[in-house]
């Protein structure tokens, strides 16, 4: 049995709250976290963590204290994990499993929850100049898991357009951090600008966690985008698709390229890959009820090409993705129901959990099906209608 989770929040002044308001939300709210990589999670948080673990070792003793060490311990095996409910008001996080607190005691809870989860556990190669070597290290869970609620809730309330700049004031805050620049004028310019697109970033977040992984279970907001394609010319553009087979292979494998020299860098973890073919395949596809169906890699291209498609159109664009990225995957299959059919994917990170499901076609009640166990995704497809029943007989077993 993990500790009780006791709400820290006292009311008083806090030495971590300043931190939190000037360094993290801001991060966070750019997206700096999940467009840098993991490492910057522990690069950024090392003032925050300096100032804890000075306290610590008062308290507790030099021999007590790892920091960014490898972690010794294996995930854990079993129990349900935790469910997490977050609300966000204008792009900051003010209640947790419904109580109220300030958002540096939110990271308090959020940290034990994750710890007790395995979260922040993770395979970091040296691929900044702030990482040590390979292995797996603990990364800050706290901050791990407010990024990842903020994503999920951001995901549905900003634009294509609001997203994209998001990114390049991410990247911006990112040089100006690793460069010492924080308290700089340009960079004040760039949080204000970063804090004027936090309106509409409000409502709630549910989140699962379960051995090392984050799954997001859905989000709601009242300032939530219609569910229409993005853009008009999107939806009317036409494509004209190869009739030789090997032909519209050269050409996927062409898409492919380009797109992976964009969204893939080099010394990135598997489940960071898999990560950033789900991001692109959601932000770069737009949900139409048909698509030609029975040949993925046509699927896929025309899919990529003309920026909408069907489920099998989501199933085809990931499998395509995954594999020009070496990540191993599977097609998997809804038992139909008269004309109710679905499609989407299988993955295995080779991280010694095995398979896991992988789903990118967008639905109504936004849940996030990235690396889902097999318990969550019956708990989902039961309280649903059957919209991920399928025939375990014919697919390896998944935990």
């Amino acid at each position: 049995m993990g500790k009780k989770v006791v709400p820290q929040d006292s009311g008083e002044p806090d030495e971590d709250d300043e931190f939190t308001k000037e360094v993290l939300l801001p991060c966070v709210q750019a997206g700096l976290f999940r467009e840098n990589g993991a490492w910057l999670g522990v690069w950024a948080a090392q003032p925050l963590t300096a100032k804890r673990l000075g306290s610590l070792i008062r308290r507790e003793g030099e021999a007590k204290i790892r920091y960014c060490a490898h972690s010794g311990q294996s995930l854990p095996e079993t129990g349900a994990g935790e469910y997490v409910m977050i609300a966000f008001e204008a792009g900051v996080p003010t209640v947790i499993n419904g109580k109220k607190m300030k958002p540096a005691d939110i990271i308090r809870t959020l940290d034990m929850l994750g710890t007790r989860c395995g979260i922040g556990r993770s395979d970091i190669g040296a691929n900044c100049d702030c990482s040590p070597a390979f292995g797996e290290y603990e990364l800050p869970p706290g901050i791990i898991i407010l990024a990842e609620a903020y994503e999920q809730l951001a995901m549905i309330v900003l634009d294509r357009e609001m997203t994209e700049t998001k990114k390049v004031m991410a990247k911006r805050l990112w040089k100006m951090l690793s460069e010492g620049k924080w308290f700089s004028k340009e960079c004040d310019e760039v949080r204000a600008s970063v804090a004027s697109m936090q309106s509409s970033v409000t409502g709630k977040v549910k989140l699962k966690l379960y051995r090392g992984n984050i799954i997001k279970f859905g989000s709601s907001s009242p300032y939530e985008l219609p569910d229409v394609p993005r853009t008009e010319a999107a939806k009317a553009r036409k494509v004209s698709l190869p009739a030789d087979p090997a032909a519209a292979k050269k050409e996927l494998d062409r898409q492919l390229d380009r797109i992976m020299k964009d969204i893939l860098t080099e010394g990135m973890s598997q489940k960071d890959k898999a990560w950033a073919i789900f991001s692109y395949i959601r932000e770069h596809v737009d949900y139409v009820n048909t698509s030609e169906k029975g040949d993925y890699v046509r699927s896929a291209l025309q899919a990529i090409l003309q920026g909408q498609g069907d489920c099998y159109s989501y199933f085809s664009v990931a499998k395509a993705m995954l594999t020009f990225a070496g990540i191993k995957n599977m097609d998997i299959e809804r038992i139909p129901e008269g004309d109710k059919l679905h499609y989407w994917n299988l993955v295995d990170l080779e991280d010694g959990h095995g398979w896991y499901h992988y789903d990118t076609t967008p639905r109504i009640d936004h849940p996030t099906i990235f690396l889902w166990d097999d318990a969550t995704i019956k708990a989902y497809s039961d309280a649903r209608y059957n919209c991920h029943n399928y025939d375990r007989a014919k697919y390896p077993r998944i935990l």
